[in-house]
């Protein structure tokens, strides 16, 4: 389970533009796929050595085609993960912010999170129920960050396990 430091520890910014960047070169890839038919050896070309220029060709063609397969799902990955750890961090220091606006404590130990009132404190119906408000907030957040990074940590898995396959055909 992600804790508070670890989650305001990440940076979903630098992470949403390392997926902008990917995007960006998949972009460039996908430009690449009129040079990339155009360059198979012509059928005009007969023998031995035309037959292996055309299977090289369609390998890396094929090649090219799972980069491209790879590189959409990571993308998209990236940028559910960044606005779910950009929208977490933002809620854990805002309840954070309420917590300790009112005094009391906060308690992450045993993967619960917990607020105490301070030892001086008289009973407030109204500041109890927005601490647990905030209490429960940064729960949500914590658990939603906690799925974020499983999602994203599957889809980077299968990526670099080859298992997005981009078929044979256009980029």
């Amino acid at each position: 389970m992600v804790d508070i430091d670890t989650l305001l520890s990440w940076n979903p910014e630098g992470l949403a533009a390392v997926g902008d960047e990917l995007n960006t070169t998949r972009r460039s890839l996908l430009d690449l796929q009129d040079e990339v038919w155009d360059g198979r050896p012509t059928g005009t070309w007969v023998g031995e050595a035309a037959e292996s220029a055309r299977t090289s060709h369609d390998q890396r063609r094929d090649a090219l085609n799972d980069l491209v397969a790879e590189i959409a799902p990571v993308i998209m990955a990236i940028d559910t993960a960044s606005g779910v750890l950009s929208t977490a961090k933002q809620d854990v220091q805002n309840a954070r912010q309420t917590i300790m606006g009112h005094g009391w404590s906060l308690s992450t130990s045993g993967g619960r999170v917990t607020a105490s009132p301070p030892a001086d404190a008289e009973a407030d119906e109204g500041v109890e129920q927005a601490v647990q408000t905030a209490v429960t907030a940064i729960a949500d957040a914590l658990a939603d960050a906690d799925r974020a990074d499983a999602d994203l940590a599957a889809v980077l898995q299968s990526a670099e396990r080859n298992e997005y396959d981009g078929g044979s055909s256009t980029l």
